[in-house]
C-alpha cells in the first residue's frame, strides 16, 4: 500500500507560479541582450547555483507519495565536446542542503513489500535535512537562439541528519534523475528553469527502501568562464 498525498495543494500552486514568472523573466532578460553576442556558443566552465523543489510525489518506483523533496545546489558544468548549435557537458552538483519533508500530518505507517516502516515525525510533521554530491552525468544544450533547450540525466549520493524517509531505512541514500528545461542567454551568463524526474533511495541498504520519486521545478542561475 502507498501513502498518499492528501495535502500540499498550496505549495504546489506556489511553485507553478514561481515557474512561470521565472519563465517570462528569463525570456524578457534574453530579449535585452545585442543579437550578435546572444547567439555565441559558451564552450567554457559554466559555474551556477541552483535551487530545486518537488510540487509532486509518486512514480514507478516510488513507495512514499506524501513527502517534498528540495536541493540547494552549487552547478559545475565541465564542456565535454560542442558544435555549432549543440553542447555537451559533464555537471558536477555539490549539495550543501537538501530537505526532505512530510506534508501528511501526524505519524504516517506504511507497508512495502512485505515490510513495515514508520515515516518520523516531529511536531506533526517530519523533516530531515542533509548534504551531498551528484559527480556523474550528461547534459545537452541544443539550439542557437536567444532561448535554447536543455536536458540531463545524473546521478549522486546524499547524507541526511536522520534515516530518511523511515526510521528504519538508512541516512545515506543514492539519488538519480532526469531533466529538461529551457536557458535565456545573456553575455557571459545564462538563466535556466525545468522539470527534474528524481529519485530516492537507499540501494537495498536499509531494513526497508522505501524510494521516493519527486516531480520537480528548478532554476537557475549560471556564469561562464
Amino acid at each position: 500500500m502507498r501513502s498518499r498525498n492528501k495535502g500540499g495543494p498550496d505549495t504546489s500552486r506556489t511553485w507553478v507560479h514561481c515557474a512561470a514568472h521565472v519563465s517570462q523573466l528569463c525570456v524578457l532578460l534574453s530579449l535585452t541582450v545585442p543579437p550578435g553576442r546572444a547567439l555565441a556558443q559558451s564552450t567554457g566552465l559554466e559555474i551556477g547555483l541552483l535551487r530545486s523543489g518537488a510540487f509532486e510525489a509518486g512514480g514507478p518506483l516510488s513507495v512514499v507519495e506524501t513527502t517534498r523533496f528540495n536541493t540547494v545546489e552549487l552547478d559545475i558544468s565541465l564542456p565535454l565536446a560542442s558544435g555549432d548549435n549543440w553542447r555537451l557537458d559533464l555537471p558536477i552538483g555539490l549539495i550543501p542542503l537538501a530537505w526532505v519533508q512530510e506534508t501528511a500530518l501526524g505519524p504516517a505507517s506504511v507497508a512495502s513489500s512485505g515490510d513495515h516502516w514508520v515515516v518520523p515525525t516531529e511536531n506533526g510533521r517530519a523533516t530531515s535535512r542533509g548534504f551531498g554530491i551528484r559527480p556523474v552525468g550528461v547534459r545537452g544544450i541544443f539550439g542557437k537562439g536567444r532561448v535554447r533547450l536543455q536536458a540531463e540525466a545524473s546521478g549522486g549520493i546524499l547524507r541526511f541528519s536522520i534515516p530518511t524517509p523511515s526510521s528504519n531505512a538508512t541516512k545515506v541514500n543514492f539519488t538519480g534523475e532526469l531533466g529538461v528545461g529551457l536557458r535565456a542567454e545573456l553575455v557571459g551568463a545564462h538563466f535556466g528553469f525545468g522539470y527534474r524526474l528524481h529519485h530516492l533511495s537507499n540501494a537495498g541498504r536499509g531494513t526497508v527502501n522505501p524510494g521516493i520519486d519527486s516531480h520537480m521545478f528548478y532554476v537557475g542561475f549560471w556564469v561562464h568562464r
